[in-house]
């Protein structure tokens, strides 16, 4: 199946960031939504609460709480209720607005008098509020006070808490239909009967729903809290006026804190944190208005998409170690944000998974980056090898055809692509030209300029003979080019096999290498010097002439050879050249096994470092009578 339908523009959009960072940003949101991978923004929210600090609870919210002091001088759980008669008696004398007991009422006592007391006591006050705990929403199944008092109750609110999943209390359901009404959690009942009493005070209706995230001031000493024993003790005594202060018109809750109580629950501040505490800090979330506020999942959606397009934007164009540092800006600031948020305005953002989708968008955009800097690579090798191989063809592969002279070249670029050329022609009249040049630079720069300074020279050797009018002509054709910072040397000879006559001109170029079959010695021939081609327009170039014997040899080579190095940093030089050339030329049986010994000479003296510029040969030897080598 083809997708040539596919609008060509949409192709292209496929493989830019503003396309791919997205899409693997909702792959992330989903994984996140469907709990496959847990990216513990749960945990985040417990951290904001532990970089926020403890806060002071509500004023208006008071424990009474059964501690371990309580049960040693009132004796062991559970107690007569008569003793819940005697509180709710001590504490409606200190006139609180409402009171809520954290403690089931399921079952009747031994003693029908203990009963009796305690429900008098709850009719007395009336504003007296008791927990039921439902076994099963639906079917609605739940184990209410015993009926006595219910009936004597103000009202019944339900105490379940539904931890998360890692066990921890963050949040409570508001309210729960059942076919006898609805029920609703103790701290949004006891915030309903105060707004329907005072209006303008409480704000009827503000508790979320169906959930309301617990905005915690922190662990129990929080809030303001008396013992039970205090307050029983306090009649009669200096702390009854202490307590009148604390208590009056307070909401009161009451509940067991001691040590072994059964209603332990796990909370951001506290893994041993009594129920008492979770519905006080449920009420302190509404008495404050600040209940915390979570964004909705499409919400969600529309954040990360919308991060991945900013760095798309922002970085989808910057080195890969600019985009690392960029990114952790982008981390760092919006955790900053993020907190600033949930302090100032109580909103929880996720902060886990946007960090892990900017670090995702960072690899995915330097993936993009490496992959398209490999294609490039990949594209430029491949235009590399065919220029190296256009090059190949204007170098020339075959030697000169004569019996009376041997002749042998070969050049070894750095790169796929260089900036050295040799060349040989065959002219009228057993007349031979042979060059060696060295363009200024490497790889395909200096590539192209050469293959423009061979079709030149060739094109001008054709009609000039002397080598000084070669070089001359061609500075001048390379200087029209006004190619600022690029420049030829050159040696250009022509030799005459008749006479046994080498004419050369130099621009700048390596001397070149006489060997003397005679006196089986190689000599450097300092020659005159021309300034290099390309460079300035109308400079002299000098022809010089040598002349040769059947036997002997000359070598043209560029800088590369004699600038060689080993792992000492040490160039193979001039000299060493000379003698190299010397022997050879005694011990090489021909000019290719010539150029062979060189090159080996070379390589075993750098060793294992690279050479650090091109190196061409270009070597010539006058066959004597009798011997076709």
């Amino acid at each position: 199946m083809t997708l040539d339908w596919v609008p060509q523009k949409l192709k292209q959009s496929l493989n830019q960031p503003f396309v791919v960072l997205p899409f693997f940003a909702l792959i992330l949101f989903l994984l996140s939504f469907f709990k496959i991978v847990n990216f513990h923004e749960l945990d985040a929210v417990d951290l904001r609460f532990h970089v926020r600090g403890v806060q002071k609870a509500h004023p208006d919210i008071v424990l009474v709480t059964i501690d371990d002091a309580s049960l040693r001088d009132l004796g062991e759980w559970p107690w007569p209720r008569g003793h819940h008669g005697v509180l709710l008696d001590v504490l409606n004398s200190f006139r609180p607005q409402l009171i809520f007991f954290d403690i089931l009422f399921t079952e009747k006592s031994l003693s029908a008098e203990e009963d009796s007391k305690f429900e008098y006591a709850i009719q007395k006050a009336g504003n007296v509020i008791l927990p039921f705990f439902y076994n099963s929403p639906s079917p609605f199944q739940a184990t209410f006070p015993i009926e006595q008092f219910r009936k004597a109750a103000l009202d019944t609110a339900y105490v379940n808490v539904n931890p998360d999943e890692d066990g921890i209390v963050r949040s409570v359901q508001t309210e729960l239909d059942s076919p006898d009404g609805r029920y609703f959690q103790p701290a949004v009942l006891i915030y309903n009967l105060l707004a329907e009493s005072n209006p303008s005070l409480y704000k009827p209706g503000a508790a979320p729903r169906p959930k309301m995230w617990i905005n915690y001031p922190g662990a129990e000493p929080s809030f303001q809290a008396v013992s039970f024993r205090d307050v029983i003790q306090s009649v009669g005594t200096d702390g009854q006026s202490r307590l009148q202060t604390l208590l009056e018109n307070k909401i009161v809750l009451v509940g067991q804190t001691a040590t072994g109580t059964t209603d332990i629950r796990a909370t951001p501040f506290s893994t041993q944190s009594p129920g008492l505490y979770i519905h006080a800090s449920a009420l302190h979330t509404l008495l404050t208005g600040k209940p915390l506020r979570l964004l909705p999942e499409w919400a969600h959606i529309v954040f990360l998409a919308g991060l991945s397009l900013i760095m798309a934007f922002n970085l989808g164009k910057v080195p890969p170690v600019r985009g690392f540092v960029l990114t952790l800006g982008m981390i760092t600031v919006y955790a900053a944000l993020n907190f600033g948020f949930f302090a100032a305005f109580q909103w929880i953002l996720p902060v886990v998974l946007p960090a892990a989708v900017m670090i995702l968008n960072y690899v995915i955009l330097l993936f993009m980056k490496y992959t398209e800097i490999r294609f490039e690579r990949e594209m430029i090798s491949r235009e590399l090898a065919m220029a190296a191989q256009i090059q190949e063809n204007f170098l020339p592969q075959e030697q000169p055809k004569s019996d009376a002279l041997d002749a042998a070249f070969e050049c070894r670029f750095i790169k796929q692509v260089g900036g050295d050329l040799y060349d040989w022609t065959a002219f009228e009249n057993h007349r031979f030209g042979f060059c060696v040049g060295d363009v200024s630079g490497k790889g395909m720069p200096a590539a192209i300029y050469m293959a423009k300074a061979m079709s030149d020279l060739r094109s001008l050797s054709r009609s000039l003979l002397a080598p000084h009018e070669v070089c001359s002509q061609l500075n001048h054709v390379l200087c029209l080019g006004n190619l600022k910072g690029m420049f030829l040397t050159l040696i250009y000879s022509v030799l005459d096999m008749d006479k046994k006559i080498l004419r050369y001109a130099s621009a700048a170029h390596e001397f070149l290498i006489l060997f003397r079959v005679a006196s089986g010695t190689a000599e450097i021939v300092k020659g005159p010097q021309g300034v290099p081609l390309g460079m300035f327009e109308g400079m002299p170039y000098e022809t010089a002439e040598i002349a040769l014997n059947a036997g002997d040899a000359f070598l043209f080579y560029s800088d590369g050879v004699k600038e060689l190095r080993n792992e000492k940093k040490q160039e193979f030089g001039t000299e060493r050249l000379r003698l190299a050339v010397e022997e050879e030329s005694r011990n090489a049986p021909d000019a290719k096994q010539f150029i062979h010994n060189l090159f080996v000479r070379m390589d075993q003296y750098r060793g294992t470092t690279q050479p650090h510029d091109d190196r061409t040969l270009v070597y010539v030897r006058l066959r004597t009578p009798g011997n076709p080598a």
